[in-house]
C-alpha cells in the first residue's frame, strides 16, 4: 500500500507540474518567448515543491484516508476518501494563503491517481 501511495505522490507531482506549465504557457500566450523562458525556468521549482508537498503532506493524509475508509465499500468509500483528500487540501488555506488552490488541485489529482493505481 505504501509503495502505491508513494507512486501516486510522484505521479501527482508530475501531472501537477505539467498542468501548471501548460496553464502558464496559455496564460503568457501574448508574449510567447518570455512566457516560455519563465515556464522553463520555473518548472523544476514547481516540481520540487509539489514533490515535497505530496510526500510530506499528501502521502500521510492519503494513508490516513485509506485507514479510515478501509471498512467501507463502494460509493461510500469513494465519497469519504474524496472528502478527506479535499478537506485536507482546503485546510492549507490557513498556511499557504492563495496557493491553497494548487493544494486542492493536487489533492484531487492524488485521489484520482491513487484510485487508478489501486485497480492494478
Amino acid at each position: 500500500m505504501f509503495k502505491r501511495k508513494a507512486l501516486a505522490a510522484l505521479y501527482t507531482s508530475i501531472f501537477l507540474t505539467i498542468g501548471l506549465s501548460v496553464f502558464s504557457l496559455i496564460y503568457f500566450k501574448e508574449d510567447y518567448t518570455d512566457g516560455l523562458s519563465e515556464v522553463l525556468l520555473s518548472t523544476p521549482f514547481v516540481f520540487f515543491y509539489a514533490l515535497i508537498g505530496n510526500f510530506v503532506y499528501g502521502l500521510p493524509i492519503s494513508l490516513f484516508s485509506e485507514y479510515i475508509t478501509k471498512s467501507m465499500e463502494g460509493i461510500k468509500q469513494l465519497f469519504f476518501s474524496f472528502s478527506i483528500h479535499v478537506f485536507f487540501g482546503l485546510i492549507t488555506v490557513f498556511f499557504l494563503d492563495w496557493l491553497y488552490v494548487y493544494a486542492i488541485i493536487s489533492s484531487i489529482l492524488f485521489f484520482l491517481v491513487d484510485g487508478r493505481l489501486k485497480n492494478y
